[in-house]
């Protein structure tokens, strides 16, 4: 097919809606090299960079190392991204270098590339060099106009216990006017609480005052709360005195303080904060009520549970998802399941819809020692309100009903979970790649330049050689049991021709299978005429590595290599 001039700007474009997909950027990218009368630029390296670099650490580095090969000047945006997949990569020191390299080689960096790696090194708890870009920043009179990034080096300062550069970090950003003085002073406040510098916060606040400045009421509740955490509670009632004189105490605080108490297990003192704050006629929130809920539950107090959620409503206080989750559990724990199920239903009545974590909550609660008819009922009204139903609560139920020997509940809810798995995605990968090629192809935007026809067959098979009904059929063998035995003996006897498409879409479809679909991976491996792809490996070691079964990965790596795969960046990435 001929063509116009092939022009940069257009193919530059081009890369750019290929952000989703960088290899098939890359494709088009390669597919540049050989044509005669265009050259790539530092443009067209960068965008391409770009597009790689959510996805690929090893195909970002390769394309700056051809750069060099091809004597394709690297600008400061190009450096930048490679500080930027460094620090992904937790390579700091590389990180570091690519910096350095950028000056070096001519670049002077920008406020953005000093904020990638002020922003990583924060990430990686790096605050004492990530102040030393700061100052450099700061003596090239380059602005950091980042509230957020300021906040980071601010907590990580803290962390170190450097509280003169919270302090010069505080003054900049009032100096730069990036928040009101009140603001900065209290993020100077909480990064030092948060941080566990409680006797430096006090100090920040006996300065405040010596300086007149009025304290807001915030500025307390984060001392307070700072104190509680580090088991200071003492301390922190020490304070709550000061801000009864001031009047600004409420239900909220008297709930850090119970909390703290909480959080030592100190449940009656929790309690008698909690009797005086009603006393005394602050309206205690409604977190405060459910974890005092909680742990009376725990603590088998059932009926002062009940007392205290019944307290709760006479008082007007109307409970959140949260606490009626937490009323069910304590139900269940007693075995009370009528009154489970009264309150569970309660939560249409006052307009709460039913999360999956809530009905988790129920089903788990259940599982422990209850009637298993009841936790059919869970999941078939989960099932009717199109909730997902996830492979853990699966497993909880079929464990749960095979230790009780209820071997038919545990068979239907066995075929529940297949079901569940049997809906193939809508618009899968290789059909994204070819809608965009062809999209491409005719967009007429691009420069009146015409690609030459891309051979799709070189990314994915468009056209299936197999049923749909008999990817099914797999899906259903490979969840219908927990044994793998049991599971080979169903293959072996089902009469389906497996070939790498097949094998890529059941893989695609049962991936959260994990144990079981790495069991079929390697048993298809073995079976007469059929040889895995690199795609099939990168899934697999992919799916391996979503189940931390970094030992079978490496397995799998090392069996592309006796094999004699190619290892592509999709592997490295997988």
């Amino acid at each position: 097919m001929g063509y116009c001039e092939l022009n940069v700007e257009a193919f530059d474009r081009v890369f750019k809606r290929c952000f989703k997909m960088p290899h098939l950027g890359l494709r088009v990218f390669n597919w540049l090299k050989v044509k005669d009368g265009f050259s790539h630029t530092t443009q067209t390296y960068y965008t391409m960079c770009l597009a790689g670099e959510a996805k690929e650490f090893g195909l970002v580095k390769k394309l700056a190392e051809e750069m060099d090969e091809c004597g394709v000047q690297k600008d400061v945006k190009t450096w930048t991204i490679l500080v930027s997949q460094y620090g992904k990569g937790k390579k700091i020191s590389e990180a570091l270098l690519a910096f350095e390299n950028m000056q070096k080689f001519g670049c002077e960096p920008d406020a953005v590339s000093y904020k990638t790696a002020i922003r990583l090194l924060c990430s990686s708890g790096k605050g004492d060099i990530a102040m030393e870009f700061y100052n450099d920043m700061v003596r090239k009179d380059i602005a950091l106009d980042d509230v957020t990034l300021y906040k980071m080096l601010m907590n990580c300062m803290a962390k170190s216990g450097d509280v003169a550069a919270v302090s010069l970090l505080g003054n900049d950003m009032m100096r730069l006017s990036l928040m009101p003085e009140r603001s900065v002073l209290g993020c100077m406040l909480k990064s030092l609480c948060v941080s566990g510098r409680i006797k430096e916060a006090l100090e920040l606040i006996r300065d405040l005052k010596y300086k007149d400045v009025v304290l807001e009421p915030g500025y307390f509740e984060t001392l307070v709360r700072g104190l509680c955490k580090e088991g200071r509670i003492s301390d922190a009632l020490e304070i709550i005195e000061i801000m009864k004189r001031r009047d600004i105490v409420d239900g909220n605080i008297h709930g850090i303080i119970i909390n703290g108490y909480l959080r030592r297990n100190d449940v009656r003192m929790a309690l008698d904060v909690f009797q005086n704050m009603n006393e005394s006629g602050y309206m205690p929130m409604v977190s405060t009520y459910t974890e005092l809920i909680q742990h009376l539950f725990r603590l088998s107090r059932y009926e002062e549970a009940c007392m205290l959620y019944d307290e709760m409503l006479r008082k007007g206080i109307k409970p959140d998802i949260v606490a009626i989750t937490a009323m069910v559990a304590g139900h269940v724990s007693q075995n009370c399941i009528s009154e489970a199920w009264k309150i569970f239903k309660s939560m249409e009545c006052q307009g709460i819809k039913p999360t999956w974590k809530s009905y988790s909550v129920f089903v788990k609660e259940l599982c422990k020692d209850s009637r298993t008819d009841d936790i059919i009922k869970v999941l078939y009204e989960m099932q009717a309100l199109k909730i997902v139903i996830k492979d853990e609560v699966f497993h909880w139920v079929i464990t749960y009903m095979e230790n009780k020997g209820e071997l038919a509940l545990k068979e239907k809810v066995q075929q529940m979970h297949s079901a569940s798995k049997l809906v193939p995605e809508n618009f899968n990968e290789s059909e994204k790649q070819v809608s965009l090629i062809s999209e491409l192809g005719e967009d007429k935007g691009v420069g009146q330049t015409k690609l030459e026809k891309v051979d799709c067959s070189s990314l994915h098979p468009i056209l299936k050689t197999y049923r749909e009904q008999d990817v099914c059929d797999v899906c259903r063998i490979l969840s219908s049991s927990l044994h793998w035995s049991s599971i080979q003996e169903k293959l072996e006897k089902s009469n389906i021709e497996f070939t790498p498409e097949f094998v890529m879409d059941t893989l695609q479809i049962c991936r959260m299978h994990g144990y079981t679909v790495l069991n079929f991976f390697s048993w298809v491996g073995k079976q007469p005429g059929y040889r895995h792809t690199v795609e099939s490996y990168n899934i697999a070691i992919k799916i391996a590595g979503c189940g931390k079964d970094f030992k079978h990965m490496r397995s799998l790596f090392y069996e592309m290599r006796r094999n004699n795969y190619p290892i592509t960046p999709e592997t490295w990435q997988s």
